[in-house]
């Protein structure tokens, strides 16, 4: 589904949860697994296979009773149809959630295509947002696809539909349903039928259909309060944990161009990327970029002012925290 975008007033939490599943669902087209938003804590869990087709990306939504003024968000490595349940779910409710306010009107801006979503609210004066789903990798996003199931053990021959993503001695992820590790491709076959990649040693067994890639599944959800500075993950370089590591946000240009004015000469603003990087010790990485979320001066405007791009593109610009976002509308 192409990249869509709304905006409204939510007449408090329920009215905003309502409509954020019309707009995801409905507009967008994401997949719903489960859902009550009539419960006494409602829920709406989704899925997606992103604009590829080829994702693997588990999110849920819970409002619960307890916790006032938000909508609390984890990501799951897999949605088990069977029993009904989210296998491996990671988030917390005091770190990851959408704010909202249970009983007043706020502002919403929603923006998201199957990879991602973007949310903005202004609580008060103050604006907030929100990014759940992958990113734009720096790793390569080509997956292939098993075509028949393969049991763990070593050197391991497995078929795919595209060998040529692989190079012999590197290390891969692969991932089907409840299992994701990281593993070695010794040896690559693009002439046989079908094409196989064999793996120096395979911890589990995988059903026809797994994902295999360089990085698989790169799902984050928003670190809530940190106005976007910081990201979450379970799906690291090593393979799947349910205990969520920091992912730092930086903008591309430096700190100089947070405060610039835009460009005498015409008259023009600019806009940077938002990359995603992690600095913990054993999981060191830069995974890759925000869609749709771009730096630009804080000095420019005010929020909800819009960037005219050309061409019929425009740009969403707020100031949140001490950064100035674009955000694609």
């Amino acid at each position: 589904m192409a990249y869509q975008s709304t905006s409204g007033i939510a007449d408090n939490t329920a009215d905003f949860f309502s409509k954020f599943r019309s707009f995801i669902v409905s507009t967008v087209g994401w997949t719903v697994l489960q859902e009550d938003l009539g419960a006494a804590n409602p829920f709406l869990y989704i899925s997606s296979t992103g604009e590829s087709g080829k994702e693997t990306i588990y999110l849920l939504f819970d409002k619960y009773a307890a916790t006032a003024d938000k909508v609390c968000v984890r990501n799951a490595l897999w949605w088990n149809p069977g029993t009904s349940t989210a296998v491996l779910p990671a988030g917390s409710t005091s770190y990851n959630y959408i704010a909202t306010k249970d009983a007043a009107t706020f502002p919403y801006w929603m923006y998201a295509d199957l990879d991602h979503i973007v949310l903005v609210v202004r609580i008060g004066t103050s604006y907030q947002a929100f990014y759940f789903g992958i990113i734009r990798r720096y790793w390569s996003a080509n997956m292939a696809i098993t075509q028949a199931d393969v049991a763990a053990g070593s050197n391991v021959v497995v078929p795919v539909d595209n060998a040529s993503y692989f190079k012999a001695g590197l290390y891969y992820q692969i991932i089907n349903r409840d299992k994701f590790e990281r593993m070695q491709v010794t040896a690559i076959d693009t002439v046989s039928t079908p094409q196989t990649i064999t793996i120096a040693t395979l911890a589990n067994s995988y059903l026809a259909g797994a994902r295999v890639g360089e990085d698989v599944a790169p799902v984050m959800i928003s670190r809530s309060d940190t106005a976007l500075t910081q990201l979450h993950t379970a799906s690291r370089y090593t393979g799947w944990n349910a205990s969520l590591i920091d992912v730092q946000v930086a903008g591309s240009a430096g700190g100089a161009y947070g405060s610039a004015a835009n460009d005498c000469r015409y008259n023009l603003i600019g806009i940077f990327p938002y990359w995603a990087y992690c600095n913990n010790t054993g999981q060191s990485e830069i995974r890759g970029q925000l869609i749709e979320v771009y730096e630009t001066s804080t000095t420019w405007g005010v929020s909800e002012d819009v960037i005219d791009a050309g061409d019929g593109v425009t740009y969403k610009f707020f100031y949140i925290g001490s950064r100035g976002f674009a955000i694609r509308e």
